[in-house]
């Protein structure tokens, strides 16, 4: 992994960054208190009309369903303009008991979608399990794919957006490993359920 302050490489148990001195208990400080994040979706301040809500839910069902290794949630929130969002998402996903206390280090295959609304502003962050699998090239694909959506305040669209992405490429990911190294990869975290998969005759692609 990366310090996500000055993005040299640390291991994941460095209680500080060596080169810069970055540390969760000092983002503590600045940050304050954990707001609650449910898992699925948090969205404290009602941002997501009960419909928008249900077809949020539904798109993440859907993911989870065909990959159920991976779990999937989004946070909208208000965000203070001068703090850097991927660094509060950082906070978040490490101190959230939604996605720290559940799983840790590689087996850590949460998804974790940040929204600043009055900022239109999102990040994307992925549990450890995930990170040989999906570069940071993939997270900004993903993100770039609901940048309409999210600048024009279209919540609903940018989740949904960014969860069909996902797909995308875990999809392409999937197939990748299994073409390197044949049924292993149906150990390696990113496999989807048999029945999602069809060639265009219908019959299973494995």
């Amino acid at each position: 992994m990366r310090c996500p302050f000055c993005q040299n490489p640390c291991h994941e148990e460095t209680v500080e960054c060596s080169h810069c001195g970055f540390s969760l208990p000092k983002l503590d400080q600045y940050l304050g208190s954990v707001p609650k994040v449910r898992k699925g979706i948090s969205d404290e301040h009602g941002r997501l009309r009960t419909k928008e809500r249900s077809r949020v839910m539904g798109a993440i069902s859907r993911l989870e369903k065909k990959f159920p290794q991976i779990g999937f949630t989004v946070l909208i929130e208000k965000v203070k303009p001068e703090v850097p969002l991927h660094l509060y998402a950082f906070w978040i996903f490490n101190r959230s008991t939604v996605c720290a206390s559940v799983s840790t280090g590689a087996v850590n295959r949460d998804i974790l979608l940040t929204i600043d609304a009055p900022g239109r502003r999102a990040s994307l962050m992925i549990g450890y399990g995930l990170e040989p699998f999906m570069s940071a090239q993939h997270l900004t694909d993903t993100l770039e794919h609901a940048r309409e959506e999210l600048t024009a305040g279209d919540f609903q669209g940018a989740i949904v957006a960014v969860l069909e992405r996902l797909e995308t490429h875990l999809l392409q990911l999937h197939g990748s490993l299994r073409r390197t190294y044949g049924a292993e990869a149906a150990e390696l975290g990113i496999k989807p359920e048999k029945s999602d998969l069809v060639n265009r005759d219908g019959s299973p692609v494995y």
